[in-house]
């Protein structure tokens, strides 16, 4: 009986001893969301940095399943060379082009001049160093060649207006038929979309409801015109009176219709921000894979909202032993996961570009979340949790992504790695050593009753 007991108990201080060391689950935190740093492009040497941000997530808006925040960095950039050197730096990071009227990039308090590129989709999955060595390494690349159409190609552009004195349970039905050999073809707005094929030949049926979600639809041809008819719907029945339909129809080349096709949704003083060849770049590679597939904007990748990954690459010189401010501040996005039935957000610091530099002293963050996402509970490296918030303190340049997760309690059973290091660590030695302390003494008047009942026989 006793070597039952004995048994049961070692077994429970075992299954109390790994519930404690349980870690959070495996989760797969390389996605796009992410801080990115600064990083050095030119062949300049010997420049020392340091430097602190915010990560402000405390005014937050959620966008499904990601919340939308700010980060700001102010680095301090040092020669330790004799002469003026010049610095050529950029900074990547996702925003949509209508955010970006949250970037600001300033030296010493003023505004310098910079350029964007963008990057679309190439650079979501490398991180590390090997990240920036990639995007340093086409940086001067040249703008997204089409296989398509060529810029300068002119196509045919149709704006279908529907004018109405009642719009309530309106609807509008717009078919394309066209010949896949002959015309490439892009369609945009309205709310859904049939296809039917027929081998060269297709047929598209557009509906457009009038209840405010949906975008006037849009139409571009390049080569053979094709055949439109239109219908229009008062629920289920088709009418034909009570409603004024214009289709404006005007030529443009492809190059001037992606510089102005989202314009009207961009803000002015986003707007002046881009050349004329960026105006072109931001849409010409999706654009191209739209129009050789289904030509059909179903994902929204043209649109003003959509995020791109942007890179920002700037030029400035610097005195010897003079100390430069560099201030940076842009959108940054972080997504919700659910690890244990528990909601956390996955915020992912991308700070190997520091690495590029060749004398980093340190940096540090500050966390500002809200009252639902306001502390790190799980990373793969040190970090503190204090009264507000959680703060990063960097020494060395780091060689991977820095990956995080967010809640609003400083310490979560299941998945804070700190847990049995912070209040549970006392308990747990002290535990231990009574579970010790007991298995022996058990032991001991186990043993000590066999040698009785051995003497009694």
């Amino acid at each position: 009986m006793k070597k039952r007991f004995l048994f049961a108990l070692m077994s429970c201080c075992l299954l109390f001893n790994n519930i404690n060391v349980t870690k959070a689950e495996d989760n797969n935190l390389n996605d796009n969301y992410r801080i990115y740093e600064l990083f050095n492009i030119s062949d300049t040497k010997n420049i020392e940095l340091t430097g602190e941000s915010t990560i402000d997530f405390s005014n937050t808006d959620k966008n499904e399943n990601k919340l939308e925040g700010i980060y700001k960095a102010d680095y301090t950039l040092r020669s330790t060379n004799n002469g003026n050197s010049t610095l050529k730096m950029g900074i990547t990071f996702n925003s949509s082009i209508e955010n970006l009227s949250k970037f600001s990039l300033k030296m010493d308090g003023a505004e310098i001049p910079y350029s964007f590129k963008f990057l679309n989709d190439k650079f979501k999955s490398p991180t590390g160093t090997e990240f920036y060595k990639e995007i340093i390494g086409n940086i001067d690349s040249p703008i997204y060649e089409p296989v398509n159409f060529k810029k300068e190609d002119v196509g045919v552009l149709r704006k279908f207006n529907l004018e109405s004195s009642n719009t309530e349970n309106l609807k509008y039905e717009i078919t394309i038929k066209y010949s896949t050999d002959k015309t490439k073809l892009f369609l945009s707005g309205g709310e859904d979309l049939k296809v039917e094929e027929n081998k060269s030949n297709k047929t598209l049926i557009l509906t457009h409801e009038f209840s405010g979600k949906s975008k006037t639809p849009i139409l571009y041809t390049i080569g053979s015109d094709v055949n439109i008819t239109t219908k229009v719907y008062s629920g289920d029945k088709e009418i034909n009176s009570g409603y004024k339909e214009n289709i404006d129809k005007t030529s443009v080349n492809v190059e001037n219709f992606l510089k102005n096709l989202f314009l009207g949704e961009i803000p002015e003083n986003v707007r002046q921000r881009f050349s004329e060849d960026n105006l072109y770049e931001i849409f010409v590679e999706n654009f191209d894979k739209i129009i050789g597939g289904s030509g059909y904007d179903s994902l929204g990748v043209l649109k003003a909202t959509a995020d791109k990954q942007i890179v920002v690459t700037f030029e400035t010189t610097i005195e010897p032993k003079v100390e430069k401010k560099l201030s940076v501040e842009y959108p940054i996005s972080s997504t919700l996961t659910t690890i244990n039935n528990i909601n956390v957000m996955k915020l992912n610091i991308e700070s190997s570009p520091f690495s590029t530099f060749d004398n980093f002293k340190s940096f540090k963050y500050t966390f500002k979340g809200n009252e639902d996402y306001k502390y790190i509970i799980n990373s793969n490296t040190k970090y503190t949790n204090t009264k507000n918030g959680s703060e990063i303190t960097l020494s060395k340049a780091p060689i991977e992504l820095i990956t995080n997760l967010i809640y609003k309690e400083r310490y979560v059973k299941g998945i804070s790695e700190k847990e049995s290091k912070s209040y549970t660590k006392l308990a747990i030695i002290i535990l231990g050593i009574s579970e010790v302390a007991g298995v022996l003494y058990l032991k001991n008047i186990y043993f000590k009753d066999k040698k009785s009942n051995k003497r009694k026989r």
